[in-house]
């Protein structure tokens, strides 16, 4: 268990946090997809209805608030990841 603990562990914690970047970033475009694929409610239907009316404002609104949501994801796993690896320095 000290071996895991001090060697394994924090060996293997940059490439395990870079697996969560990666692996949020997919969930994020999965879920984008799914809403256009069926969209009742949400952003996906926003989108719909506005790329059937021609309103291209909304549609760009849409992608931004998409893009920004991805970013502060992006944001919040990076603080996380120097956090953790500066932890894992001392």
């Amino acid at each position: 268990m000290r071996l895991i603990a001090t060697v394994v562990l924090p060996g293997a914690t940059p490439s395990i946090l870079t697996g969560v970047r990666y692996s949020l970033g997919l969930s994020w475009l999965a879920l984008v997809v799914a809403e256009q694929i069926n969209a009742q409610k949400g952003l996906g239907l926003l989108i719909y209805n506005a790329q059937s009316l021609f309103q291209t404002k909304i549609l760009m609104v849409v992608v931004v608030v998409y893009a920004a949501l991805g970013l502060i994801t992006d944001v919040i796993v990076r603080l996380a990841e120097r956090r953790l690896l500066a932890w894992r320095g001392r």
